[in-house]
């Protein structure tokens, strides 16, 4: 669950969101979405059946500016038109935080409460004219949708709430002088918590209020009363007996909304808002500490049932039965079952038959989350535990049964080298490097062992496990050891390609290997052995280009496609250079590069590029290449607060070239254009 620790997530499972239909959410979500800002907002329209004109009326924004804005000719500067035109649409809060990714603007975060206010109105579809009213009760700026509104946008800073005193909408002054946040355990699935927040708060004349949110798996509820009635509530909650006097039964005087749009009338809504941003980030720490270390104990049996064997497996945290969380596994001689239960699978197998009444007519405990045949749905550290307790219950049964079974010593050693390789992944997630790397190096120990023993070709275990050895040494400072386990990746040349040939799930050991060819062709064109950088490349290339599904491969194909072309240019062998160019274009366009951590490549890429063509005396292209280059350097500029001076002088370099383009072909007007557009740089052209 702990992996999922996103705002979305964090409002769903604060409004009682089971976790299937958080998983289903979570899955309709993970759709690749466009980087290029007018499709995504294309495809946005389509999906929530909104047209331009409705999109205009619901944010106040022009309609010809909008118009230009989403079909991306003209580019705005204003975060809040972007958010508003989101709210209008009706986006979830993820493709929200799309859509402002795509346009170089800062993300949403719980930072302060404007920015709770519009997450959290943009999570539950408020719209912009509720969102704005939102933002007016509590004294924030509202969204700019239009320059009528520049006396509401000020310039500002965010007030403390802890320290500045805040004004309600009947003009008294409150300020808050305590505050409280808790997480308490209140279910069997290991993410039922209830969360809780406490402000006490106290106007001008010195009257205090206790200002209250409560969200769990079952409701939720916000609350303010007077510091006597607290008391009083406090105290019979205690057993203690308390007298009513002629105010009334102190549940009388408290004041209780079950959600914030209720609240939202309250003059307590400013108080409301932060107790729910406080309680969001209760459910981050809770969910980053869910995967702590439990005591577990196992126990596993066997039955036949129909002539069929049927193995079943249990995990438990034993220092903490109460919580009934059971990590399962079910093994037929068609199919597995992987579940985490709130019952025992054990007992149930056990005693299901003998008591029935027990169990009632279920043939399994209910589960929380199960997936058939494979691990792939399973929340990351469960799929650890699950794979490790399913290794360990072979090596059990063997011992007892495995003739019949079975199961032999060869799959066990491949089951705990999968064990192991997720135990590995694990700590390199955690950062425990020199785990991750103590794991690898017996994962890569045991592999090798596997091919004597059992002649089973482990290439694809081999190969990749060296790479991640080599990660985690340059992660520990240890270069020089990391290059040793570089080198060994490239001599496993030979049996990588033969495996090539038999098998088809060798997308890692791939990667690992065309990984470190690039870094070899490097270090060749360092050295300035220009032939053997270009092997390199073209093996790369040829190697990925033999199969486009072995991995998301755009970040070491497209280099190499640069580099190759680059070095055939300089051969003089321009022909064959555009077709590797025009390979590399082709990349950019499909994986959206230039929106990505290449952009520096896909910079360098376009003015090659651009300089081939001219030689070429295809002008007209080589004018686009060129413009392409200086844009992306000039938005790299603009987006970055520490600008390297590399980045100026490729700048400068783009457009030395292209004015001498323009100056050779005749486009005076366009070169002074250039000139007038690039003066704020100071460049010496």
């Amino acid at each position: 669950m702990s992996s999922h620790s996103n705002e979305d997530v964090i409002r769903m499972l604060k409004n009682g969101m089971p976790q299937e239909v958080i998983e289903e959410v979570l899955k309709k979500e993970k759709k690749a979405y466009s980087f290029v800002f007018v499709d995504f907002m294309q495809e946005m329209l389509k999906k929530y059946h909104m047209k331009r004109t409705d999109v205009a009326r619901a944010t106040g924004i022009s309609q010809d500016y909008l118009y230009k804005v989403l079909n991306g000719s003209k580019k705005t500067a204003e975060r809040d038109y972007i958010i508003a035109i989101c709210l209008a649409i009706g986006m979830s809060l993820s493709e929200t935080q799309h859509a402002l990714q795509i346009s170089r603007m800062p993300l949403l975060s719980d930072r302060d409460i404007r920015e709770h206010v519009l997450m959290t109105c943009i999570s539950e579809s408020r719209g912009v004219y509720r969102t704005n009213e939102w933002l007016e009760r509590t004294g924030y700026p509202l969204l700019r949708v239009s320059r009528d509104m520049e006396q509401y946008v000020q310039s500002f800073s965010f007030p403390l709430p802890e320290k500045a005193p805040q004004m309600s909408r009947t003009g008294k002054h409150y300020r808050e002088i305590d505050r409280e946040v808790f997480a308490e355990h209140c279910g069997n699935a290991p993410f039922d918590y209830i969360y809780g927040a406490n402000m006490i708060v106290e106007d001008e004349s010195g009257a205090r209020f206790h200002v209250q949110g409560y969200y769990s798996p079952e409701f939720s509820a916000l609350s303010v009363t007077d510091e006597e009635n607290f008391r009083k509530m406090k105290a019979y909650s205690e057993g203690k007996d308390v007298e009513t006097d002629e105010n009334g039964d102190p549940w009388d005087n408290l004041e209780i909304y079950d959600e914030l749009e209720d609240a939202s009338d309250s003059e307590f809504f400013r108080f409301f808002l932060e107790i729910d941003r406080m309680t969001d980030e209760k459910v981050k720490e809770v969910l980053s500490h869910l995967d702590d270390t439990a005591n577990y104990r196992m126990r596993c049996n066997l039955r036949i049932a129909g002539g069929k064997p049927c193995m079943y497996a249990e995990m438990y945290d034993q220092a903490e039965p109460a919580r009934h969380q059971y990590f399962q596994v079910r093994e037929e001689a068609d199919h597995v079952v992987y579940s985490a239960s709130h019952e025992s699978l054990y007992m149930h197998m056990e005693l299901g038959e003998l008591y029935p009444y027990v169990f009632g007519e279920r043939e399994e405990p209910e589960c929380y989350f199960k997936a058939a045949d494979d691990l792939s749905e399973v929340p990351l550290r469960e799929r650890f535990l699950l794979d490790a307790l399913r290794t360990e219950m072979h090596e059990r049964m063997k011992q007892a049964a495995g003739d019949l079974l079975k199961i032999d010593e060869k799959t066990i050693r491949k089951e705990k080298m999968e064990t192991t390789a997720r135990t590995a992944a694990w700590a390199f997630l955690n950062r425990q490097y020199d785990k991750a790397l103590s794991d690898h190096l017996e994962l890569l120990e045991k592999a090798e062992m596997m091919e004597q023993e059992f002649g089973t070709d482990e290439t694809a275990v081999i190969v990749t496990t060296l790479d991640k050895i080599a990660v985690c040494l340059n992660m520990l400072e240890r270069e020089e050891e990391a290059e040793v386990y570089q080198a060994r990746i490239l001599d496993c040349r030979e049996r990588l390609y033969r495996a090539l040939e038999k098998e088809d799930n060798m997308n890692s050991a791939v990667q690992a290997y065309a990984q470190a060819l690039r870094m070899r062709a490097a270090d060749a064109r360092d050295a300035g052995d220009m032939k053997a950088a270009m092997q390199d490349d073209l093996e790369i290339i040829e190697l990925l280009e033999r199969d486009s599904g072995f991995f998301e491969a755009q970040e070491i194909l497209f280099p190499a496609y640069t580099d190759y072309a680059y070095l055939l240019d300089e051969e003089e062998r321009s022909e064959e250079a555009i077709v590797y160019y025009e390979k590399g274009e082709r990349i950019v366009r499909r994986y959206h590069l230039e929106q990505s951590g290449l952009i520096r490549t896909v910079m360098s890429f376009y003015n090659n590029y651009a300089w081939v063509l001219w030689n070429k005396f295809e002008n007209e292209e080589a004018i686009i290449y060129y413009g392409r280059a200086i844009e992306l350097a000039e938005d790299l500029i603009e987006r970055s607060d520490h600008v390297h001076p590399s980045v100026i002088s490729a700048l400068q370099h783009y457009a030395q070239g292209l004015l001498k383009l323009y100056r050779q072909t005749g486009k005076t007007k366009e070169a002074e254009r250039l000139i007038r557009r690039l003066e704020k740089y100071h460049l010496d052209l």
